[in-house]
């Protein structure tokens, strides 16, 4: 480990680095980035709804208050008519609140992609040490995102300011309330989109920056490439053991239940099947052990070592070994001939000699 603190990280990071970041919740992600997408989205859809939404308030105000006397109004008149006034753009409200909420989910799955983790909420207590905390407040990204604080209270200013003085002499051509009135809403609203288009291009910026530093935090140095790369072949030789020590401790299972076995069906070199079959133990034999070769003359060694009778039925003993399965029941297809074998086998066990 002392080795790699003194090299320098100049590997790309691996897809196995990048799958275990993504894994902790460590994404290149901009914050600014998703809520300023929101809200110019959001304000675009309701500047070019503005005009019905407009003409809809400007018909409900004149239906509304059109036949109300001052002197009747009173507080519950006024939540009768907010209440009243809420009702009729529901629609409108909906179709804003939804596009928001679009808006904020294709921001974010665009950036980190969809990964539900828990882990970057989990307890870290170096987020307590002082030191650390030190270390974070004076580093180079804290930095960079205080000077980009800075400058995007400069520009929203600088933007409003020239938006006001742009808009100054229609203000005070305006001769009616009404006029007034749209000339504020709209001025309003196009400074809010002007705004949230500026923030949306610093958002940006900001995003690029989180990623470049995002992948210079994820680069490796050469010797950990070469750990990884060495694991990754250790990997499959380990799995490769486990799957024979499986399959010794399967064989091992197989051949000490060989003893159990009623009989020992032969090839009589080549294949062994052990099976057991006892009157109301099991509805059909089952096979305990089956081998080839060099296993099969286990079988057959271990049978003759245990008084297990070992019968020569080259054919049964090759389709038992073809279609059969440790510990399960025999194939229907051979209950015939395996009952032919158990019928010889009872019958010497009770002494007697079988008919043919």
């Amino acid at each position: 480990m002392a080795e790699d603190a003194g090299q320098s990280r100049t590997e790309a990071a691996t897809p196995r680095r990048r799958e275990e970041a993504r894994r902790k919740g460590q994404v290149p992600y901009s914050a600014d980035l998703s809520t300023s997408f929101t809200l110019f989205l959001s304000l675009s859809v309701l500047w070019f709804l503005s005009p019905v939404i407009g003409g809809q308030l400007a018909q409900i105000m004149r239906n509304s208050l059109g036949d109300i006397q001052l002197s009747d109004w009173n507080v519950a008149s006024t939540r009768t008519f907010m209440a009243w006034l809420i009702r009729h753009n529901i629609v409108t409200t909906g179709l804003l609140a939804g596009v928001a909420f679009v808006a904020a989910l294709v921001a974010g799955v665009s950036q980190a992609g969809f990964r539900i983790t828990f882990e970057p909420l989990s307890p870290n207590w170096n987020r307590l040490n002082p030191a650390s905390g030190w270390g974070r407040l004076l580093s180079v990204k804290s930095g960079v995102k205080a000077l980009m604080a800075c400058g995007k209270a400069c520009l929203a200013g600088a933007v409003a300011w020239w938006l006001i003085r742009s808009t100054a002499g229609q203000w005070g051509a305006q001769r009616t309330l009404h006029g007034a009135v749209s000339v504020a809403w709209f001025s309003g609203l196009k400074l809010a989109l002007i705004l949230s288009g500026v923030m949306l291009a610093l958002a940006a910026l900001d995003y690029i920056f989180q990623r470049t530093r995002h992948e210079a935090d994820l680069r490796m140095t050469r010797q950990e490439v070469i750990e990884e790369r060495r694991n990754e072949e250790v990997d499959p030789q380990i799995r490769a053991r486990m799957r024979r020590l499986q399959r010794e401790a399967a064989l091992n299972r197989a051949l000490s239940s060989v003893p159990n076995a009623t009989v020992v069906v032969t090839n009589p070199t080549h294949y062994a099947v052990a099976l057991r079959y006892e009157r109301g133990e099991t509805e059909a034999p089952v096979i305990l052990a089956k081998g080839k070769n060099a296993l099969a003359k286990r079988i057959m060694a271990l049978a003759e070592e245990n008084g297990v009778p070992v019968l020569r039925r080259p054919p049964v003993a090759r389709a038992l070994y073809a279609l059969g399965e440790i510990g399960e029941p025999i194939p229907d297809t051979l209950f015939q001939a395996v009952a032919e074998i158990l019928a010889f086998v009872y019958a010497q066990r009770r002494g007697q000699r079988p008919a043919g």
